[in-house]
């Protein structure tokens, strides 16, 4: 039979008092278990002062001890920590072990003798505390390995080193596994973990004694008994001075340790200087005895283990130090140290009781004032009364529905404050309750109110009834509402009262009046039986409703029609009905009836006259709309809906600002609506002349108005009406000569419409042998003078540059603003095609020149496109189509230059508009597929990875499109997000397919393009994709191109910082063909450089190739990124790759892409060798 130490019977009382209530009861720990409790284990008195009213009586806990309680620990930290979390401790503790383990080795010769002094299982053990998830275990393997190490850097033979490593091992395990069980972990101590830290600190080094001494005798050659001695006292002193600092290290508050600590520190480090001897044990035992009550547990421990330390390296450096009785063998100094260490356990149980103590006394503090907090909001009346029926307390409630204040309350009995007769019809209810029976019942009070009371026992620390609470709550709305229910049924509105099954159970008098019938003729007749054959089927669906939702929320109303008296099929009565449940269980429905007869003759009259209306509306010529007096549009007719733009269905119900909107003709400028004037001002108003109204397109169309409000017969404004119409026509010659004239806003130069009006004046020209081109100017890089100066400081260049332009070009010649940086001249009278040459070179001249702009230097460039007349075209369309073509040519071709017009330019313009429409296509049509192309590790040929590579089959021709003929075309035109985003989805949905196949988990990469920079759309799309796949997103690598990446700089930067925060890994494409910047590669934190292809293809014969490789080489191991070699074809250049320290690979030479089908099978494989095709390239 195994006897349970009290402790540990403490420690289960407490745990299931823990477990058992969120409101925990304040234990006498003083008491409990210790004899101050009568022998009670477990008694407790519950400090919450509404024990048992609030349900619990006392009874026993809920199932579930310390053992569940701990497995729950244990699994919840598990599920917190991961993997890595794990790891990156159990490294931390091997480190410190090792640290340990060293200094022991180098400070034990100094003890004198072959006393091996180890503090590292200590250290362990005390950590292991810490974490009391089984996981901890694991820590004994790297922990045993460092200690043979430790063992054998210190001269020790390989087999002592291991024997003696592995007897450590079982040590610590042996000592975990028995304090395990007194102690939860998490860093906290009690008087039980305590006392059996006493016992293992001295027996789990016993226990591992003898088969250390076993190895010591064998391989070390020590006699048994010297062996036994070098082994067990520096093992003891390890544990017992070590493990309880370090088990409550990590919950100590060391910031917030008392200003005592310090000084008992360096009385504690003093004393062994100036008192060394055997008693010296025992007087710093003492002293920690008085520090122990002020200084908390984690000072308790810390000065514990300071003053072993302190004893030990005194009595080592003193000669004179002699104990009596000291077997042979065992220095003084460890003699003294392990002494001190079994004393200090002493005064560490003290503070833990202290702890105990002040935890106990703040969690009653807490438990009151919750009580307080909860007693003065809670919406009843609350009272506690004693043995005499005397009250303690009285909530603000209680105080204020009877009217009486606390100083008239409290210490009085109820006969003294309540009404006699009141106080009387308690009174045999109280004695109830005194005797231990919870009472409940009514107690009407003399004004008509009544009060639903409860009273419960209050019993006290003997089990004896110390006195009640009262807890009451207003009832009187009962009597109101059967009161207020009468009045319902015999009020002028017609009701019914319906029973579950839809008869009739009461009917007032409205109602037999309403339906023709008499009371007693409706009593417990069908409900149904009075309507129509459709009624009846929505009745039927009503009632079936009502009984299926909750009764707090359950109406309905509904419209049927009654039978005609004398039983015809045709309907007779319209009512409207509305149904709703009574309280209680029984499905009684109270039913109202409304007369909708001559609801219905207005309802249709009035629909007649607004047939009537809408067809005046729809007949005359001018544009109609109506709105009320919340501003919000109530008509519009057809010629409104024409003119307006807004369809009579979208604009009905909208704000009157967003339908009707009107600005002044010429400038634009906005102008309120006269129906905003007819509303405030109640009086007809007219629109100021040059109005135009905007139609819902933004175009403008010019109107004459009119507005009158609509008043009631009070005169108050209902809403307002505009009439209005279009005067296009009379000002459309007026409008036309204004936008002839019409110049630029900003430059003062033609705009479009002039432009067109003289190149058609040169077109025509041209017909008569007349000769000239076009050019389309446009400036490099404006946009970043927008973007970091602003609008105004770019205005001012554009102004400049349209005076430069000007400057530059005859006085016949146009030079027109078409909108932005786009310029377009127009140069007649060329005698040479040449000459237009010579002016673009003068143009791109004139603007290379410095702009000084707000006291800033600027420098931009341009480029130029020629289209020349009529050899080019010899309309505007065509021609002007030529000359941004060109112009498109020239910035394509590296800017700052000017390029003329040529077929081949129309042909690749065509061709790139012809894939741009297919593009689009495809997208939609999802013409796409992936392949997958395997990442190698060399030498041992195993996968690392893959890269999703998008292919573009057309589904016309069954033609595979090379992605370098759409990608180009799918970044200019934006739709390269939209194919990102299909890539990544389905690349995440196929590896998830995968892995849940049971195939090796690997990352995807997908290649995701920086030209349409969009960082909030892109991480929204990757948490989507991960969400909606359910891939990890440690399986998804996203690789950015270089010079993409290094152009956006700190939002790139803040991009793989959010990405990495996902999880996501993050790789950089094309390395060493962009910036290669050092300092980007360490701002950046990618997690692989990929070296690009044309690195590699120069290996291993090009000297500067192999130069470059093994830099970047070099700079991602310093900065511990993988690096993987792109295009490797040839076993060669992987050999070469090897050799500079690069043996990740993709290419040709491992496998080509493939579909998915085939990359499951070399997934399932789980290796790869070098391809037949690229042995033979290498060969040939």
């Amino acid at each position: 039979m195994r006897l349970r130490p009290a402790g540990r019977q403490r420690r289960r009382v407490r745990d299931d008092r823990i477990d058992a209530w969120p409101v925990r009861c304040v234990e006498d720990r003083a008491a409990a278990g210790r004899g101050g409790m009568s022998g009670v284990a477990g008694q407790r008195s519950c400090a919450h002062p509404l024990r048992g009213v609030l349900g619990y009586t006392g009874g026993p806990p809920p199932p579930g001890g310390p053992e569940e309680r701990r497995r729950c620990m244990d699994e919840a930290r598990g599920s917190r920590l991961s993997l890595a979390a794990r790891l990156r401790e159990a490294a931390l503790v091997t480190a410190v072990y090792a640290l340990t383990a060293l200094l022991a080795l180098y400070a034990s010769p100094a003890l004198g003798g072959d006393t091996m002094l180890w503090i590292g299982n200590g250290v362990l053990l005390g950590w292991m505390l810490h974490r009391v998830d089984r996981h901890v275990l694991w820590w004994l393997l790297p922990c045993a390995l460092v200690d043979g190490g430790a063992r054998l850097l210190f001269d020790a033979t390989p087999p002592l080193a291991a024997g003696l490593a592995l007897v450590d091992t079982l040590e610590v395990a042996l000592a975990w596994a028995v304090l395990r069980r007194w102690h939860a972990g998490g860093g906290a101590l009690d008087e039980a973990a305590v006392a059996a830290l006493l016992g293992v600190g001295v027996l789990a080094p016993l226990a591992a004694a003898l088969p250390a001494a076993l190895a010591l005798q064998q391989f070390g050659g020590l006699p048994l008994r010297e062996a036994l001695l070098a082994w067990w006292p520096g093992h003891a002193l390890g544990l017992l001075a070590v493990t309880p600092v370090v088990a409550v290290w990590r919950s100590a508050d060391r910031a917030a340790l008392p200003r005592a600590f310090w000084g008992f520190l360096a009385v504690v480090l003093a004393v062994p200087a100036v008192a060394l001897s055997g008693m010296t044990p025992v007087l710093v035992a003492l002293l920690l005895l008085l520090a122990a009550g002020r200084v908390g547990v984690f000072g308790s421990a810390a000065l514990g283990t300071c003053a072993v330390a302190a004893t030990m390296g005194w009595a080592a450096l003193s000669a004179d130090v002699a104990i009596a009785g000291l077997p042979a063998g065992v220095p003084p100094a460890l003699a003294l140290g392990l002494a001190l260490a079994l004393l200090a356990l002493a005064p560490l149980l003290v503070a833990v009781l202290v702890a105990q103590r002040a935890a106990a006394r703040t969690q009653a503090q807490l438990a009151g004032q919750r009580f307080a907090v909860v007693a003065e909001h809670a919406p009843g009346l609350l009272a506690q009364l004693d043995r005499d029926l005397r009250y303690r307390y009285a909530n603000d409630n209680f105080l204020q529905w009877h009217g009486l204040t606390a100083a008239q309350v409290l210490g009085r009995s109820v006969h003294e404050s309540l009404a006699p007769d009141v106080a009387a019809r308690l009174a045999s209810r109280m004695r109830r309750a005194l005797a231990g029976q919870p009472q409940q019942f009514d107690l009407p009070m003399p004004d008509g109110r009544q009060l639903q009371t409860r009273l419960q026992p209050q019993f006290g620390g003997d089990g004896s009834v110390d006195g009640f609470y009262l807890v009451a709550e207003d009832v009187s709305w009962r009597g109101q509402g059967e009161r207020r229910f009468e009045a319902l049924l015999t009020a002028a509105e017609p009701m019914l009262l319906l029973e579950a099954s839809g008869r009739i159970a009461q009917a007032n008098a409205a109602a037999t009046q309403l339906l023709g019938e008499t009371a007693d003729a409706l009593l417990q007749r069908p409900f149904a039986e009075l309507l129509g054959e459709a009624s009846r089927d929505a009745l039927q669906a009503t009632l079936e409703r009502l009984r299926a939702a909750p009764a707090e929320s359950a109406q309905e109303t509904l419209a049927v029609w009654t039978r005609p008296h004398d039983g015809a099929a045709a309907a007779g009565q319209p009512l409207e009905l509305r149904l709703a449940p009574l309280p209680g269980n029984d499905g009684t429905l109270a039913a109202s009836l409304r007369d909708l007869g001559t609801q219905l003759q207005l309802e249709q009259a009035l629909q007649h006259e607004q047939a009537l209306a809408r067809a005046v509306l729809a007949t005359i010529g001018d544009a109609v709309i109506a709105c009320d007096a919340g501003r919000r549009i109530v008509l519009l007719n057809p010629i409104a809906e024409e003119l307006s733009g807004w369809s009579r269905a979208e604009a009905l119900g909208r704000p009157l600002e967003e339908v009707v909107r009107l600005c002044a003709q010429e400038s634009g400028e906005a102008l309120r609506s006269p129906l905003l004037l007819a509303l405030e001002s109640n009086r007809a108003v007219g629109l100021q002349p040059d109005s135009a109204l905007l139609r819902r397109d933004g175009s403008r169309r010019p109107v004459e108005s009119a507005a009158a409000p609509v008043q009631d017969d009070d005169g108050n404004a209902l809403g307002a009406v505009m009439v209005f119409h279009d005067v296009s026509e009379t000002r459309a010659m007026a409008m036309k000569m204004s936008h002839l004239a019409q110049h630029d806003y900003l430059t003062d130069l033609p705009n479009r419409v002039l432009l067109h009006d003289r190149l058609s004046q040169a077109l025509a020209a041209a017909e008569r042998g007349a000769k000239g081109a076009l050019l389309f100017v446009d400036l490099d890089f404006f946009k970043h003078i927008n973007d970091t100066l602003g609008h105004q400081a770019g205005d001012k260049v554009l102004q400049e540059v349209a005076r430069r332009l000007v400057e530059a070009v005859r006085a016949d010649d146009t030079v027109s603003r078409q909108g932005g940086d786009e310029f377009v001249l127009l140069l007649v009278r060329l005698a040479d095609p040449r000459d237009a040459a010579r002016v673009a070179e003068k143009l791109i001249l004139a603007i290379e020149q410095p702009f000084h702009v707000e006291g800033q230097v600027l420098h931009i460039s341009a480029s130029v496109g020629i289209a020349l007349f009529p050899q080019d075209a010899r309309d505007i369309k065509t021609l002007m189509k030529q000359a941004d073509t060109a112009l498109y040519h020239a910035k394509e071709a590296g800017r700052g230059r000017y390029s003329y017009f040529t077929g081949i330019m129309s042909e690749r313009a065509d061709q790139r508009m012809r894939t741009e429409h297919d593009l689009r296509f495809a997208l939609a049509n999802e013409d796409f597929f992936l392949a997958y192309q395997p990442k190698v590790r060399l030498p041992e040929g195993r996968i690392t990875g893959m890269e999703a590579l998008v292919r573009w089959r057309r589904s016309d021709t069954g033609e595979v499109v090379p992605p370098g003929e759409f990608i180009p075309v799918a970044e200019e035109t934006g739709l390269i997000v939209a194919l990102d985003e299909w890539v990544m989805h389905e690349a995440c949905r196929q590896n998830r397919a995968w892995q849940d196949a049971g195939l090796p988990q690997v990352p995807v990469s997908v290649n995701v393009s920086l030209a349409r920079f969009d960082p909030e759309r892109l991480i929204a799309h990757v948490r989507k994709t991960l969400a909606d796949t359910g891939m990890a997103p440690q399986w998804l690598e996203i690789e950015f191109t270089e010079s993409q990446m290094f152009t956006h700089l700190e939002r790139a930067q803040e991009l793989i910082a959010q990405l990495k925060a996902l999880g996501v890994q993050v790789a950089v494409d094309d390395f060493g063909t962009g910036y290669s910047s050092l300092a980007y590669l360490v701002r950046y934190k990618f997690d692989a450089l990929k070296i690009d292809r044309s690195f590699v293809q120069g290996l291993p014969d090009d000297p500067k190739h192999s130069a470059i490789v093994q830099a970047i080489v070099g700079m991602a191991r310093a900065l511990d990124y993988r690096v993987i070699a792109e295009g490797v074809e040839t076993c060669a250049q992987a050999d070469a790759l090897q050799r500079h320290g690069c043996h990740e690979m993709q290419g040709f030479l491992h496998g080509r892409p493939v579909a998915a089908a085939e990359f499951a099978a070399l997934l399932q494989r789980g290796s790869v060798a070098a391809t037949t095709a690229a042995r033979s390239s290498r060969e040939a």
